[in-house]
């Protein structure tokens, strides 16, 4: 097996609901605050009380805040998409904030936000995640083949 396949391959199997079920939750939290009346704030406190992670906040490598989403919140307010989804993603964003304000939302609840108002349902984003996720194996392994970065660590442990 060439080492493009096994590290695509290695990528895919290393994929679950820690990475691609964080939009999954994500979106069913935005359709559970359609349905309720008592709006974001309550679901928070309810939620961070029990001790439960807040789907679609929190980043391991930004701190501060995540570029991408109000990238992407932008666009679908350009383009026309953003609708009930992407204003329940923001007075959620607002309620975090009042709560917990190192808790920063991530790209992977504004794309769930973007994703249900163009029409998709919540089991149908974690589709979406895994399409990013093949482009960047894709990228990574493409890279790999004519830099080896990561070479003497995939020698080491072959």
């Amino acid at each position: 097996m060439t080492f493009l396949r096994r590290t695509t391959l290695a990528g895919l199997l290393a994929t679950g609901s820690r990475f691609l079920g964080a939009m999954q939750e994500a979106a069913e939290l935005l359709e559970e605050l359609a349905r309720e009346e008592h709006g974001a704030a309550r679901r928070v406190d309810e939620i961070l009380s029990a001790g439960r992670r807040l789907p679609g906040f929190g980043h391991n490598l930004h701190s501060v805040d995540d570029p991408r989403v109000e990238a992407l919140l932008n666009v679908a307010k350009r383009e026309g998409i953003a609708g009930q989804f992407c204003t329940l993603h923001r007075e959620l964003v607002e309620a975090v904030r009042l709560t917990r304000p190192d808790l920063i939302p991530n790209a992977a609840g504004a794309i769930a936000a973007v994703l249900l108002d163009l029409g998709f349902e919540a089991g149908q984003t974690r589709g979406f995640a895994l399409i990013a996720r093949c482009a960047g194996l894709v990228a990574h392994a493409s890279d790999e083949l004519t830099s080896h970065r990561a070479r003497a660590v995939w020698e080491a442990n072959a």
